[in-house]
């Protein structure tokens, strides 16, 4: 009778021992998982950072070449004294800074010589910052 009091006891203690080990395992698996999920979500924003970024730069290389285009045709087209006035007017057209919105987010933009910094932020608050530079043009 007491041999099957200790039998009983070293199978629960076996038991026991058991349960803390595949607890432990368990514990480590998920957080592990918890932990991947959130490298994923944050590698998720950062792209959608980013492809905003570059979209938004995308649309003012497009401004900037549809400027440049106009100056030229009308450097080509005008009188050389309103070639100055008129460069230097169409020059102050072209914005500094200015914000662009998408689903996502809301995109603020400077321009500081031949560097466009960018501001991202996103609608649940992350905000992201980049910086482009864009080569200087000769003509």
């Amino acid at each position: 009778m007491i041999l099957q009091k200790r039998v009983r006891a070293g199978v629960l203690l076996y038991a026991l021992l058991m349960l803390a080990i595949f607890s432990l395992f368990l514990q480590f698996y998920i957080n592990r998982q918890l932990a991947e999920s959130r490298s994923f979500f944050a590698q998720k924003e950062g792209t959608k950072a980013y492809l905003m970024a570059d979209l938004t730069m995308d649309q003012l290389d497009r401004d900037w070449a549809k400027q440049a285009a106009a100056d030229k045709q009308a450097f080509q087209t005008t009188s050389p004294s309103l070639q100055k006035q008129e460069s230097a007017a169409n020059l102050l057209e072209i914005p500094k800074e200015g914000e662009q919105g998408f689903t996502e987010g809301l995109v603020h933009y400077r321009m500081q010589g031949s560097q466009v910094d960018i501001d991202v932020q996103l609608s649940d608050g992350h905000t992201f910052s980049y910086r482009f530079y864009r080569p200087q043009t000769r003509d």
